[in-house]
């Protein structure tokens, strides 16, 4: 879909449950050959330009020079606006050719407790996660920016663009209740954490507690900070770990909190195990591969 007053062209597809929307950027497949024409035609023009002005310098009555001047100006404009064309045409074709691979899925979230509203932008590269952005409907137009700490390439212009395309399409959403909606950590990094977990697991199967009949497995609170706190995932707060192992079903959590209470076991961090034991499987078999 693309606005009548828009520079860009903004591909979008809503899932079938109208909760997420995914948004890409293109450009017309030939455009590098507009671009070529744009360049010609100004070069054309430069010539022209160059010309006329020696005409003018040379000519010595008043009335021609006059009108030399005048078809030296309107030339000009002419030239610049050629010039202008080109290299919005050429910002357009990189900013396309930098994104070509990139989409961004959007959600729109509804805490279930305070029922206030968030909205969720994840960037996908090559069909797999790599950042998350939560803003809000009316924040995006600024939020928007922080897409480049992510590594997004986009002109002002472009990033504007978004913003408002993101804003037209929000209340079309259906919102998902849960819980933690300004939780911004995505889910391949929640997974990798899942992964480091399973590698502990590997090393020294007492850490974790297989509580069979719940279809659980328990790692104490205490024994997750010292596997947090020793790993490259310790720049993301633990909390903000435990809310993201809820939010994509990893764990199961009591009600407002992101551990579970066992009442022969304490605070833990109840892993379902089927989740768990698929993961695991996973990084044995690669475990295996790598030797």
């Amino acid at each position: 879909m693309q606005s009548h007053n828009s520079r860009y062209k903004w591909n979008d597809n809503m899932n079938d449950d109208m909760t997420a929307l995914y948004i890409s950027i293109a450009v017309d497949d030939d455009i590098a050959d507009k671009k070529t024409n744009k360049d010609n035609e100004a070069k054309e023009l430069a010539r022209k330009i160059s010309k006329l002005n020696d005409q003018r310098k040379k000519e010595k009555d008043d009335n021609k020079r006059k009108g030399l001047n005048n078809e030296y100006l309107v030339t000009d404009s002419k030239y610049r606006a050629l010039v202008a064309e080109a290299n919005r045409l050429e910002e357009l074709k990189l900013i396309a050719d930098r994104n070509k691979d990139t989409q961004f899925r959007v959600t729109r979230l509804k805490d279930v407790y305070s029922r206030k509203e968030a909205l969720r932008i994840d960037i996908i590269r090559n069909k797999v996660e790599d950042g998350s952005l939560v803003s809000a409907s009316t924040r995006i137009a600024d939020d928007i920016y922080r897409l480049e700490d992510y590594g997004v390439y986009m002109s002002v212009a472009s990033f504007d663009e978004l913003a408002r395309f993101i804003r037209d399409k929000y209340f079309e959403l259906n919102a998902i209740d849960r819980e933690y909606i300004e939780n911004d950590i995505p889910e391949s990094i929640v997974r990798q954490f899942v992964e480091l977990c399973a590698e502990h697991w590997k090393e020294d199967a007492s850490a974790v507690i297989d509580n069979t009949a719940s279809k659980l497995l328990y790692v104490p609170v205490s024994t997750i900070k010292e596997w947090h706190n020793d790993s490259a995932y310790r720049r993301f707060p633990l909390t903000d770990i435990k809310e993201a192992l809820a939010i994509y079903g990893y764990t199961k959590t009591n009600a407002g909190r992101n551990d579970y209470t066992d009442r022969k076991h304490g605070k833990v961090i109840a892993f379902w195990s089927d989740r768990f034991m698929e993961i695991a499987g996973k990084v044995s078999l690669e475990n295996e591969n790598g030797k």
